[in-house]
């Protein structure tokens, strides 16, 4: 447990030292599996060193958002919240990536 304990603390200031903010998260949280710490540690190493444009940096809503709308240009999704209020564009973009599991997502209706 020690040699794990020292291992994390090691790669978190590593992380740390590379400039990856990270905000009350220490080895022993890692360690018992704490799964919001690990998803946000990872999603902060995503933001950090895979979400790019060519070689300009845009933000991660901006490239998320661009991302989305490529899987469905119909949807014309502008934002993370109102957009997805009624369901369909989850479905839509559910439908997107596992053809089959949202069948009829072209005929929900927002309004039910």
């Amino acid at each position: 447990k020690l040699q794990k304990l020292q291992n994390l603390g090691q790669t978190l200031k590593v992380l740390t030292e590379e400039g990856v903010k990270l905000v009350n998260i220490g080895s022993e949280d890692l360690f018992n599996g704490n799964k919001k710490l690990w998803l946000g540690l990872i999603w902060t190493l995503i933001d950090k060193y895979q979400i790019k444009s060519g070689n300009r940096r845009v933000s991660t809503k901006q490239a998320m958002l661009a991302w989305v709308n490529g899987l469905i240009p119909d949807m014309k999704i502008k934002n993370f919240s109102t957009d997805w209020n009624d369901g369909i564009a989850l479905c839509s973009l559910i439908d997107a990536i596992r053809p089959g599991l949202c069948p009829n997502h072209a005929s929900l209706n927002p309004k039910t």
